[in-house]
């Protein structure tokens, strides 16, 4: 096992690259980094950022510039975050809210502005929620339960 970092994730980018094969979903548990891969996900071009600042905003604006949009996040218990972000997308607008609990109230805000919920993440005590507009979904529903 090595450590995780953005050469590595570029190295392990151009070695899949040309199988045509991109990031559909990104995970994390006990610092270990999870992919699944697809050749399927119809996206034409990825950039990817790991951070120890959970989701670096600055770096995300500078993506939607270029036309890439959040496909996938994923959060570790020590803060760090991977973020996915394609071209090839549905998606025409996102918008994105880190909070210390769970954003309930901006989620009904967004879903009458006709977002819906495309990926959440969680890093230590911290809540990711990211929204888009013309997403295939339609009629979401947010459950928080303990189990």
């Amino acid at each position: 096992m090595t450590k995780l970092t953005n050469e590595k994730i570029s190295q392990f980018k151009a070695a899949i690259y040309l199988q045509n094969i991109k990031f559909h979903c990104v995970a994390s548990s006990a610092n270990l980094w999870a992919f699944i891969l697809d050749s399927g996900t119809g996206y034409s071009s990825q950039v990817c950022d790991l951070s120890s600042n959970f989701l670096r905003k600055s770096w995300i604006m500078e993506q939607w510039k270029k036309n890439y949009h959040i496909s996938s996040i994923a959060g570790a218990n020590n803060d760090k975050s991977l973020v996915v972000m394609s071209q090839g997308t549905n998606y025409t607008q996102q918008s994105y809210k880190i909070t210390r609990s769970f954003p309930y109230t901006w989620i009904n805000k967004k879903w009458r502005d006709g977002f819906h919920v495309t990926s959440m993440a969680t890093a230590g005590s911290r809540w990711c929620v990211v929204m888009s507009t013309n997403s295939c979904y339609s009629d979401q529903v947010p459950i928080l339960r303990h189990f």
